[in-house]
């Protein structure tokens, strides 16, 4: 006789058999033999249902009448079940906008779970959360998520139920500022509105002079263009296996604020810095027309440009500096190097005759400098690039003219059954017992100065290859 458990095994497996049957009883060129297999298919999972069905009553009834007569209803002897609220918790404001995700993406694993095993039982996000003790920050998403409904026009349609927010970019954004660069260094944010955002940009200077009693005053023949951004979507996706219904919804948002930083914050900063403008990419900080850029390739700049002497990095330091100040861009705090690793240890590494860092401060783990300029270390420069296959960038941008365009909103959905192209590689997210959440936020970058920027290329400091040239 089989158990209840088995039965359901035996279930959750001729379901997986029934969906290669159903694929060749409805394809075009289907035979009688696959049409009358699935129509078989499909009756005897039917006989499996019927006997579960029987077995679940037959499981409650034991558990009634196996009780105590005096026993208190609900508890773990079969009686009645009953959901107990769990002690008050506190969240964090930085765990705030995942939580809503996190619970969602429980709430789907728990559902599908709950579904192949044959029970009719389903559990909302909303409640979720109330069973796990997240009762006050309910009450306050609840809030939030009317407002946004309210701008939208949607409120009156919600009024009876309780409702959950979208996360949108302003919540998001420094949730990706461990992993970007690019966000670290404060971009000026401005809103696109309807998926653009245009301004009027001065490419030459007005005219200013002191003038005598009566002499003429100057004219002025200023230049302008046009900043004119647009949307690009970057899409980010978090995976985890079913298993994480069993961790918490706390543990859950740890977990999707981490991968998600990771994912979506490398992205950010490859298409930032370097986007090449192809396609959906927007284009990066350093492709951009007009600003100033450095070869480093040959002995023009390096005698020896795998080993630059600090003499020949501080000439070249000088030179991009200048490149900024002499087109009045003014020297202030918002300027940064951006490098990769291996050039910030070059420039840590390098030694006066008495073992002393030529300089300092440039290795600090919180606040590295060089020049008395803030520096940006990510993974996104290159450092296997050009013929040479060991070349990177070296950046100086003025961040307080860099300008960071985003949409308010942002998607975020769960799923349990889809097929997903990762890089070539089809992840089945049903048949491989995973679930995934997808992020989807809308930006744009450019500089409203172009000689805001330079950018040294061929970088090799540092590079242990063999190739001399």
């Amino acid at each position: 006789m089989k158990t209840l458990q088995e039965l359901r095994e035996e279930r959750k497996a001729k379901r997986i058999a029934l969906q290669a049957l159903k694929t060749a009883a409805f394809a075009a060129d289907a035979t009688d033999e696959a049409v009358s297999a699935y129509e078989a298919g499909v009756n005897a999972l039917k006989g499996i249902d019927r006997l579960i069905t029987i077995a679940e009553a037959d499981e409650a009834i034991e558990g009634a009448t196996s009780k105590a007569a005096d026993a208190p209803a609900g508890g773990g002897d079969g009686g009645e079940r009953r959901t107990y609220a769990a002690p008050k918790k506190t969240v964090k404001d930085e765990q705030k906008p995942l939580f809503p995700v996190a619970a969602q993406a429980k709430a789907a694993i728990l559902n599908k779970q709950a579904q192949e095993s044959g029970s009719s039982e389903r559990i909302s996000p909303v409640d979720l959360l109330n069973n796990e003790g997240y009762g006050e920050l309910v009450k306050e998403l609840d809030g939030k998520a009317r407002e946004q409904r309210f701008k939208a026009g949607l409120a009156s349609t919600v009024s009876g139920s309780v409702l959950l927010p979208q996360p949108v970019a302003e919540e998001i954004i420094p949730i990706l500022y461990p992993a970007a660069t690019f966000l670290q260094g404060n971009p000026r944010r401005v809103q696109l509105i309807g998926g653009t955002y245009r301004q009027a940009r001065g490419v030459g200077s007005a005219t200013a002079a002191y003038v005598g009693e009566g002499a003429k005053k100057p004219v002025g023949a200023p230049t302008f263009d046009d900043i004119d951004m647009r949307s690009h979507k970057l899409a980010g996706i978090v995976y985890m296996t079913n298993e994480a219904a069993k961790w918490t919804i706390g543990r859950l948002e740890e977990y999707v604020r981490g991968d998600l930083s990771r994912v979506m914050g490398l992205k950010m900063d490859s298409a930032m810095y370097f986007g090449t403008g192809v396609g959906a990419t927007p284009t990066g900080i350093f492709n951009q027309p007009g600003i100033t850029i450095l070869d480093g390739s040959g002995t023009g700049l390096f005698a020896n440009n795998r080993a630059p002497t600090y003499q020949e990095l501080d000439r070249i330091a000088s030179r991009m500096m200048l490149s900024l100040t002499g087109a009045n861009i003014v020297r202030s705090d918002t300027w940064r190097w951006t490098m990769g690793y291996r050039f910030q240890q070059y420039l840590a590494d390098i030694r006066d005759g008495n073992g002393n860092q030529i300089y300092p401060g440039v290795d600090d783990p919180v606040n590295p400098r060089w020049k008395g300029i803030r520096i940006l270390v990510s993974n996104q420069f290159d450092e296997n690039g050009g013929t040479n296959t060991d070349e990177g960038n070296l950046g100086l941008a003025d961040f307080s003219h860099v300008l960071f365009a985003e949409e308010e909103g942002m998607t975020m959905k769960t799923s349990t059954e889809a097929t997903i192209d990762d890089g070539g590689q089809l992840i089945l997210l049903w048949q491989q017992n995973m679930s995934a959440i997808l992020c989807e936020m809308q930006h744009d970058v450019t500089l409203d100065q172009p000689k805001a920027a330079a950018l040294l290329t061929h970088v090799r400091a540092g590079s242990p290859s063999t190739v001399a040239g």
